[in-house]
């Protein structure tokens, strides 16, 4: 399974990320994509709450994430 496709499974939105985004995506190790699943699951655990995570995508930097 391509690192895009975990990142897709848990419910991050990629789709519009670009070609060359998705490209680093998938160079990521699979640490890097467990630190990612572990922030994600907390921020969602908190969701209901106080904070609440958003991806917003940014033309100068790529995506910018919000908790």
């Amino acid at each position: 399974m391509s690192q895009t496709s975990r990142l897709a499974a848990l419910g991050l939105d990629l789709s519009t990320a670009t070609e060359e985004q998705r490209t680093v995506i998938d160079g990521l190790s699979t640490e890097e994509v467990d630190v990612l699943s572990s922030i994600k699951q907390r921020v969602d655990a908190a969701a209901g709450g106080d904070v609440e995570g958003h991806v917003q995508p940014a033309d100068d930097v790529g995506f910018l994430i919000f908790f």
